[in-house]
C-alpha cells in the first residue's frame, strides 16, 4: 500500500515491534506521511479515511466490532486480510471471520463486495455504495 505513495497512511497496533522503526525510516527515504499509533483498535478512534485495511485478530468478534467501531470513518474501502485462512474458523477455534463480513453487509447497505480473493490467506475488499 505505502508503494501507491498515500498523501497519509495511519497504521494501529497493539505492539510496537522493531519493524516499525525500520518502517519509519523507509518512509521517511521514500517521503511517505506514515504514523504508527499503538493502541487497540476496539477502544481507539481513527481518523477520516479513504482505505481501511484489517489484520488483525482473526476472530468474528474482534472483526465485527471493529467493522462496527470504525466504518463510519472509511470514505471508500474496507480491505481484509486472511478471509480465507481464518474463514470459517478464528484464531483459537472461535467463529471465523466470514460470519462477521456477512452479517456486516446485512446490516449495512451502504457497504458492498467489491472482492473476494481465496486464494494463499484471502483478501476481501468493501466497497461504499455510491448515493
Amino acid at each position: 500500500m505505502l508503494a501507491a505513495k498515500p498523501m497519509k497512511c495511519v497504521s494501529y497496533d497493539v505492539y510496537e515491534s522493531e519493524k516499525v522503526s525500520e518502517a519509519a525510516c523507509i518512509t521517511a527515504q521514500e517521503h511517505v506521511n506514515w504514523q504508527f499509533i499503538k493502541g487497540d483498535t476496539l477502544l481507539i478512534t481513527i481518523e477520516n479515511t479513504d482505505l481501511l485495511f484489517i489484520d488483525t485478530l482473526h476472530t468474528y468478534d474482534q472483526l465485527i466490532k471493529e467493522l462496527e467501531l470504525h466504518h463510519d470513518k472509511v470514505n471508500k474501502y474496507i480491505m481484509m486480510h486472511d478471509t480465507s485462512w481464518h474463514g470459517e474458523t478464528g484464531e483459537g477455534g472461535k467463529a471465523g471471520l466470514w460470519k462477521a463480513v456477512e452479517e456486516f453487509l446485512q446490516n449495512h447497505a451502504q457497504w458492498q463486495l467489491i472482492e473476494r480473493k481465496t486464494n494463499n490467506n484471502g483478501l476481501t475488499i468493501l466497497g461504499k455504495v455510491k448515493n
